[in-house]
């Protein structure tokens, strides 16, 4: 999952649950999904950084 498909994952999952009242087992589920899109973007955050630390080394 890219970066930019798990924030988007994410404000839609909080956007549809400022507009409907969802059932218990579907609001946990969506709990699940944003912590998973918090987890994919912060992994896809961390390796960019460790890419632009190190391409140098790559490079070479």
């Amino acid at each position: 999952m890219t970066l930019e498909t798990a924030l988007y994952l994410l404000r839609q999952t909080q956007i549809l649950r400022m507009q409907i009242d969802l059932p218990p087992r579907i609001e946990e589920r969506l709990a699940e999904l944003e912590e998973f899109a918090r987890s994919s973007a912060a992994s896809q955050r961390a390796a960019a950084d460790w890419l632009e630390r190190n391409k140098g080394r790559l490079s070479a």
